[in-house]
């Protein structure tokens, strides 16, 4: 995984937008949203310890995460979903496709505070990744992987405003690319979507685009 620095202004544009909108919305009537898993909390699902045990597992991981606390506006029901939430992600979507020319948006995250995805694999969805994330100011958070080479844990930190990752998740065909990743967010609530892109070509050709401020 590489970091990326957003300089398209109309994807800056775009971005801004989303998360606008987002964090207008009624914080409380958010969380009632946020599906959490009793017992597992952020240090223990990002842990070191939470991660050789998933390794060591006889049982193959699926690929999606087991344990996490936020609530994904692709997976729930747009009428649990506050007004015109689901019109939004519609929209967002599309502005994305004009903008960078992106099609399968994986992720819609909103993580509250405190929130985190525990450590998963993406095996299930192999592709070329473009991660989005949005931090409030004053926020903190971070994602980390596993170099599937090295075995290195490398830590990215979050910074305010919205950042950019990309990076490819290989399939278990592809031991030596399979990247295991988890990401937690602490006093602010954070917010990322994500987009996989199936051709490198043209995956290389959005990570050139997201850098160009033309």
């Amino acid at each position: 995984m590489q970091a990326v620095s957003i300089k398209n202004p109309t994807l800056i544009k775009t971005l801004n937008w989303f998360s606008d909108w987002v964090f207008s919305l009624d914080q409380g009537v958010l969380n009632n949203l946020i599906e959490r898993n009793e017992g597992i909390d952020a240090d223990e699902a990002c842990s070191l310890e939470y991660l050789h045990k998933l390794q060591e597992s006889s049982d193959e991981h699926s690929g999606w995460p087991k344990h996490s606390a936020g609530f994904d506006m692709n997976l729930t029901l747009s009428s649990n979903m506050p007004g015109g939430c689901y019109d939004i992600g519609v929209e967002l979507d599309k502005r994305m496709i004009q903008t960078l020319g992106v099609g399968f948006n994986a992720l819609k995250m909103y993580y509250p505070e405190n929130g985190y995805i525990g450590w998963h694999n993406n095996s299930n969805c192999p592709g070329h990744n473009l991660v989005m994330t949005y931090t409030p100011p004053n926020g903190s958070g971070y994602f980390q992987y596993q170099d599937p080479l090295s075995k290195e844990i490398i830590k990215l930190e979050d910074s305010e405003g919205w950042t950019a990752k990309a990076g490819y998740f290989g399939s278990y065909r592809e031991p030596d690319k399979i990247i295991w990743h988890s990401a937690r967010c602490y006093d602010v609530p954070r917010l990322t979507i994500s987009y996989v892109i199936r051709d490198q070509w043209m995956w290389e050709e959005m990570v050139h685009d997201i850098q160009s401020d033309q």
